[in-house]
């Protein structure tokens, strides 16, 4: 799972933050299992992180030798809280 997040092995509640830098070592497999003490189930899944700094791409630039350029590029930052 990735790291930061928990899950409650009474409600089976996956919760937490997700630490910085998870981005960087993904995918994670998680796999799942519940159990009642006579039956068994487990469900493997991929879950990605993606790194909340996007920039956005500027338009594609044509210029001569010798030209004098300023460009500005943008990025944002998003916010995002896992909810169960």
């Amino acid at each position: 799972m990735p790291p930061g997040l928990k899950i409650n092995a009474s409600t089976g509640a996956i919760s937490g933050t997700v630490a910085v830098g998870a981005a960087g070592n993904g995918p994670y497999s998680v796999t799942v299992v519940a159990e009642d003490g006579t039956y068994i189930a487990s469900q493997t899944f991929n879950w990605n992180v993606t790194s909340p700094v996007s920039i956005v791409l500027p338009v594609d630039q044509t210029n001569s030798e010798g030209d004098v350029v300023s460009m500005s590029i943008g990025a944002s930052v998003l916010s995002q809280k896992f909810v169960e």
